[in-house]
């Protein structure tokens, strides 16, 4: 008798997931986030590193992704159905920087610092 009713159970099981993920997507809030990333030259000034990408991911796994202008600058909305989460900044020939981000209001400024990878 378990074997006949597993068939009938599947689609209706997945259907109940699909409503799952339906309802934490509506329980996602939108916020601002931006910032520059910099890198730090000999002289001990800082440049703007363009083309770097940056990831946001939430604590619950949800992630947005831009790339930083010429100038280092980037800016997106995030989804978030928490808090919480992080903010990694990251191109070939430097090192990553990664930072937590707490939104305690809906825009947010993150700045971040590469460093030259060591060869």
């Amino acid at each position: 008798m378990i074997g006949q009713l597993r068939p009938a159970l599947v689609p209706a099981l997945f259907v109940l997931l699909a409503a799952s993920a339906c309802a934490e997507e509506t329980n996602a809030s939108a916020y601002d986030l931006s910032g520059i990333v910099t890198v730090e030259r000999d002289d001990g000034s800082s440049a703007g590193v363009g083309g770097a990408r940056v990831t946001f991911t939430s604590d619950t796994g949800l992630v947005a992704e831009t790339t930083t202008s010429d100038d280092g600058r980037y800016e997106m909305q995030v989804l978030s159905d928490v808090d919480f989460g992080q903010v990694r900044a990251e191109k070939s020939g430097f090192t990553s920087s990664e930072r937590t981000v707490y939104f305690d209001r809906a825009e947010r400024r993150i700045d971040l610092e590469l460093r030259e990878a060591s060869e």
